[in-house]
């Protein structure tokens, strides 16, 4: 299904990312990471799966210099086997930093997908960041909070936690 849509960098970490705030995945993921750092970013990602006919093509565009910080993300996956997909995923985020160490965040995420499970709908992600010390993040976040009774988008909570350990090492948790 297209419960995570993840950039290499969050495969590599085994799928554990939605505490960091470190990339413009945070958009699909845990929206209120997006004001844990500020920055701009963008960021291009993508991947193939020969064998199993399965990729995926991503573009991701993230700004949290201001107050309230602002992203958007498109995703184009094709997956399914014999079920063929294609889906487009277009995600805008907004997240509010309510104190330095406390982030709310909310997306609203729009799927096309065309093949074995058509569908034309929004849903939408919301979240919660707490970052007690400088070197520690902890988050709560609900993805597809709209059903739209599509098996390829189905609800789910994340629970996250990760830190910074001698400015090296980041083990997460989701």
């Amino acid at each position: 299904d297209l419960r995570d849509l993840m950039h290499s960098r969050n495969m590599a970490m085994g799928g554990a990312y939605m505490s960091m705030g470190y990339g413009a995945e945070v958009i699909g993921g845990n929206p209120a990471a997006l004001a844990a750092y500020k920055r701009y970013q963008i960021e291009a990602s993508g991947a193939w799966d020969v064998p199993n006919g399965m990729g995926f093509g991503t573009l991701g565009l993230a700004d949290s210099t201001n107050q309230i910080a602002g992203g958007i993300s498109y995703h184009f996956v094709t997956f399914g086997g014999l079920e063929r997909r294609w889906a487009h995923v277009t995600t805008m985020a907004l997240a509010y930093s309510l104190a330095d160490w406390i982030h709310l965040g909310v997306a609203a995420r729009h799927h096309v997908i065309v093949g074995a499970s058509n569908t034309n709908s929004i849903t939408m992600n919301a979240g919660v960041l707490i970052r007690p010390a400088s070197f520690l993040s902890i988050g709560v976040s609900g993805h597809n909070l709209i059903n739209n009774f599509n098996k390829d988008i189905t609800r789910f909570f994340v629970a996250s936690v990760s830190a910074l350990i001698l400015g090296q090492l980041t083990p997460c948790f989701d």
